[in-house]
């Protein structure tokens, strides 16, 4: 377990909150242990809070890989009346099959300009010289083209698993299923009687790629230390589970997944962030290409939810605050742009679900309902 530790300095005078959207973590056993989903763990300090006047925050992030390979996540600092801010967390790891290069900050630039896209083995961090028609070319098209088509998508990237009163029922069914296996002592990682969803994760590149999903392991707070090790954990209960762990995309071509659901409680909302890596299979060791041409794998996040709460029984009632009433906009000219922050701060221990409903300014997504999120 490698850590490395952050500061949020806050420079005001007045307290700022802060909201920090990182790989989410399920302490147990008193604190102790905790259940982690991501390669980068929130080891210490809090992902939701607030910064004093003039004072800062400690925040302690681990870099724990399940395999050989590169990592590379981006995590985004949201504070009210600023622009998001974003933090590139990568790492590199090693074993006796595969040794990739170290993945450095000069590799970052590969990913960022989209050119890898149609072959990564020809980017490179010292490109030739271009002439002037190359350069009016380019120029040319990129007052046409803004944006580059992403390496890989995912569909969908947030599952509710309960949207009707019939699949809360099925949920409900599942919670009572599970506690006849354990009375009967049979194995509680069997999830055929769980309620299912499948995803596609298209790759949009000519090369082919190897995506793999993170598995959920325990970590263990070492003894009169502040570090966290890895342990070896007897096979545990997933409450959301998805299979297969990992599979190959050819060029231009897919894979589907199948999410599971099975809940072991009622009355709970239940939550789980699904971590991904897709990383082009010529650069799983060393001698097979150059160092320059070195793309870091494309990070896949996939939020999954779903609850337990019987009919006719209320549910948890939501704890939240909001830190304005109202929101009054100045006078802005013509075409101009203005906007405000509007803080809202979850004071439960569970999380909430989100949900908003589509507006006149977006009359394209009128007919689909409602939007959702969980805040943590």
């Amino acid at each position: 377990m490698i850590q490395r530790v952050l500061f949020l300095e806050n420079r005001s005078e007045e307290e700022t909150p802060y909201q920090l959207i990182c790989g989410s973590n399920k302490i147990t056993n008193s604190g102790y242990q905790t259940r982690i989903t991501t390669v980068f763990p929130l080891l210490n300090g809090s992902a939701s809070s607030s910064v004093g006047p003039r004072s800062k925050v400690r925040i302690v992030i681990g870099f724990s890989p399940s395999s050989a390979g590169h990592f590379y996540r981006r995590l985004t600092l949201l504070s009210p009346n600023t622009e998001p801010q974003f933090l590139s967390l990568f790492g590199t790891c090693h074993d006796v099959e595969e040794q990739p290069h170290p993945l450095s900050t000069l590799h970052l630039k590969n990913i960022v300009s989209g050119l890898f896209a149609d072959n990564p083995l020809q980017v490179s961090r010292h490109p030739q010289q271009s002439n002037a028609f190359e350069e009016y070319t380019s120029l040319r098209h990129a007052e046409d083209t803004v944006l580059h088509m992403p390496p890989i998508s995912v569909d969908p990237a947030y599952i509710d698993f309960t949207p009707t009163d019939a699949l809360i029922t099925k949920a409900v069914k599942c919670v009572f299923h599970h506690k006849e296996v354990v009375q009967l002592g049979l194995d509680v990682t069997d999830n055929k009687f769980g309620l299912k969803r499948s995803l596609v994760v298209q790759n949009h590149t000519s090369q082919a790629m190897h995506f793999k999903w993170t598995p959920q392991r325990i970590l263990r707070l070492a003894d009169d230390t502040d570090s966290f090790n890895d342990i070896c954990a007897s096979p545990f209960h997933e409450e959301f589970s998805i299979e297969p762990s990992e599979a190959e995309l050819p060029g231009q071509g897919s894979c589907q997944f199948t999410i599971t659901f099975q809940p072991t409680r009622l009355g709970q909302f239940f939550f789980h962030e699904f971590e991904g890596f897709a990383s082009f299979r010529a650069f799983r060791d060393c001698s097979l290409t150059d160092s320059d041409c070195v793309v870091p794998p494309i990070c896949v996040i996939v939020h999954c939810f779903g609850n337990t709460f019987q009919k006719n029984e209320e549910p948890f009632l939501p704890n939240f605050t909001l830190d304005k009433g109202r929101i009054k906009l100045p006078r802005v000219d013509s075409w101009g742009v203005i906007f405000d922050t509007i803080s809202l701060r979850n004071n439960s221990d569970l999380p909430l679900l989100l949900e908003q409903t589509s507006t006149a300014l977006d009359p394209e997504k009128a007919d689909q309902g409602l939007n959702g999120s969980v805040l943590k």
